[in-house]
């Protein structure tokens, strides 16, 4: 909260999360968004006014959003989009033009897309906050209430000046992030929020993003654009910290770790499972992992800790297509560390993709054969989606990937990876070798009578058994949805061109 000896300053500021359940074809979720929560608790604590919208969480269609802005007229109207909704963005940002705010647009899409393209494309944005932005939206903010127009001394921002576009340089990423406060959770309605039904049903699940930057080199991951690749945690304390203030305030009773990598550092997390036993903290919580990040003895503090699911990204069952997407991992250490995650007595989640470059009839079947002998809890089968920014993007768009025109500003490309709507067409393989091969994984996999036996000994509350028949039905419906789904894919011919090749 804001210092109560200081005034409260002039400058009043929207920040809005763009709705994107829509999109999805599969659960929907709707968790808290943290990111620009916890940028409005930076403007917060510097006491600017900010009013925190959230359509989804609040019932809000477009129509009540945009009546909302030109009802209350702010002086700056930011949108934080990935580039599936970055179209919606747009809407948002046109309203806010109209009655004669300021416009700032953040977000995945901002960081992982071109600047300069994006404004000269976006006449409704004055500004375009790139990297990892709580420090630069606040800078700028504080220019903008002293009415400064040096925005050029801004890191992380591009902006309109007269009829061109400039773009300054990277702000330097944080290093203490303990620094940051904890998100804005009393603006919005916690108990509206949701996590996927596998790990908790209905309320009192919350995020938490205890760390920043990623520092491997998978090709197909665009999360460094944001964050970089530099390894910053917060201290197991902090983390401890704000999970009792959750518990106390909100009635939290599971906690979602998003970070990209919650065990890289060993050390920072027998702290923190040191500090929830000691504590005596009921809280039990999901987070990602790489199978080389673990060992025996961690994973069984980490169960005694609270920790009852963990997701680990596999990809895929060749080792020369895991050597191409830079996993850094092998098929061995998966093995070892799948082993060591069920003694420990914590469910897996693992993630396999199709269509990886490099990829052939014969290492997708080995991808599905791997994923038969891991077993995880659950397996999450998808077509790997090259995003803007990622090694991916740049390597092979044009080439092995053929894009449709304007992908970009697409509405669905890359959320629907479990179907072949993806917008872009593969060189080596048709749509219906693709849909086959997504549709025999999930047979294969889920229709095992050893799988739903051995699912059935698991159960251990009402919450498994409803777990285990939720997840029958999603399996059915995602089978559907491969079978019947209108080709985005199409064999391809000597004559096409590809868009960017």
């Amino acid at each position: 909260m804001p210092n109560e000896n200081n005034n409260i300053k002039q400058t009043h500021i929207f920040l809005i999360k763009v709705p994107y359940l829509h999109l999805f074809k599969g659960e929907q979720v709707n968790m808290f968004p943290i990111g620009v929560a916890t940028i409005a608790a930076v403007l917060r604590k510097n006491n600017f006014p900010i009013t925190f919208l959230d359509p989804e969480n609040q019932n809000m269609t477009t129509d009540g959003v945009v009546k909302k802005i030109k009802q209350e007229k702010p002086a700056v109207v930011g949108v934080s989009c990935v580039s599936a909704n970055y179209n919606l963005a747009l809407e948002y940002l046109k309203a806010a033009k109209e009655i004669g705010a300021y416009t700032v647009l953040g977000g995945n899409h901002a960081s992982s897309g071109d600047p300069k393209k994006l404004l000269e494309q976006a006449p409704y944005v004055d500004f375009l906050l790139f990297g990892e932005a709580d420090y630069t939206v606040l800078e700028l903010c504080e220019f903008l209430e002293q009415k400064r127009t040096d925005f050029e001394n801004i890191l992380g921002l591009a902006y309109r000046k007269g009829s061109s576009v400039q773009l300054n340089g990277r702000r330097p990423f944080i290093d203490d992030i303990d620094k940051i406060p904890p998100p804005v959770w009393d603006l919005v309605d916690m108990n509206k929020y949701t996590v996927s039904n596998f790990m908790w049903r209905g309320k009192g699940a919350v995020p938490l993003m205890t760390s920043r930057g990623c520092p491997t080199f998978c090709i197909f991951c665009a999360t460094s654009q944001v964050n970089g690749r530099k390894f910053r945690a917060q201290s197991a304390e902090r983390i401890v910290r704000d999970i009792e203030h959750l518990l106390k305030k909100y009635g939290t009773k599971y906690i979602v770790f998003v970070d990209d990598i919650f065990t890289i550092n060993k050390d920072r997390v027998r702290k923190f499972c040191e500090l929830m036993i000691e504590k005596k903290i009921n809280v039990k919580w999901f987070c990602l992992a790489r199978v080389n990040t673990v060992d025996k003895d961690l994973l069984v503090m980490m169960k005694k800790a609270g920790c009852n699911w963990i997701e680990y990204g596999i990809e895929a069952g060749d080792e020369e297509v895991l050597k191409t997407l830079k996993k850094g991992i092998t098929l061995d250490q998966a093995r070892e560390t799948f082993k060591a995650t069920k003694k420990a007595g914590i469910k897996t989640l693992g993630t396999f993709m199709f269509g990886n470059p490099g990829e052939t009839r014969e290492t997708m079947e080995k991808t599905i054969k791997v994923a038969i002998e891991l077993n995880p809890d659950i397996a999450q089968f998808s077509l790997i989606a090259p995003l803007p920014g990622t090694e991916l993007w740049e390597k092979y768009k044009g080439s092995l990937y053929l894009l449709k025109d304007d992908l970009e500003n697409s509405t669905t490309y890359g959320i629907n990876t479990q179907s072949s709507d993806l917008g872009y067409v593969h060189r080596d393989f048709s749509a219906e070798e693709l849909q086959e091969v997504l549709s025999s994984a999930f047979k294969r996999f889920y229709l095992r009578p050893t799988y739903a036996f051995g699912q059935v000994l698991k159960m251990r509350s009402l919450h498994d058994f409803l777990y285990l028949l939720e997840g029958a039905q999603t399996v059915s419906k995602q089978l559907v949805n491969i079978n019947l789904k209108k080709f985005f894919f199409r064999p391809v011919k000597p004559s096409e061109t590809a868009v960017g090749g």
